[in-house]
């Protein structure tokens, strides 16, 4: 008896530490996330080329598409890591959905596939099958495309 309270108890010792270790994952990726909008939307020209870069990458500059590759790179290790970490059970199935729905609206630009095919092969195999899929869906420019019918 006295065996399998003690593994009762190493159970629910386990488990909340799960718990704990999920939503210290999911506060670290949040606060890498709204760092990266915070340097995307606080600087004028930065989110210029953020929206020109998913219209289209090649239109950009040499300059702007070293800024924009370098911002998209960032975003895509994000969200790399939130995907691992989802694969891995250590992420609120909750927080992926509502992060998977930005990497689809994000995908879905121009400029992004343009940018996928030259440097897709930065990723793990894992995330680029995720983004290949999301890649086949097409085109729709839902990232931003939505805010001109408010």
């Amino acid at each position: 008896m006295a065996v399998f309270g003690s593994l009762v108890y190493l159970a629910i010792q386990i488990k909340g530490q799960n718990i704990e270790s999920q939503a210290t994952v999911t506060n670290s990726l949040s606060e890498q996330w709204l760092e990266f909008m915070k340097g995307v939307s606080g600087d004028e020209k930065l989110a210029n080329i953020w929206r020109e870069g998913l219209s289209s990458f090649s239109d950009l500059n040499d300059s702007d598409k070293t800024r924009f590759a370098a911002m998209l790179g960032q975003f895509m290790q994000i969200g790399e890591s939130f995907h691992k970490q989802y694969a891995m059970n250590k992420l609120d199935p909750g927080i992926w959905i509502g992060f998977d729905a930005r990497m689809s609206d994000l995908i879905s630009n121009q400029g992004v596939h343009q940018y996928w095919v030259v440097r897709c092969h930065w990723y793990s195999p894992i995330f680029r099958e995720y983004i290949d899929a999301i890649v086949k869906q097409g085109t729709s420019g839902r990232m931003y495309g939505g805010f001109k019918e408010i």
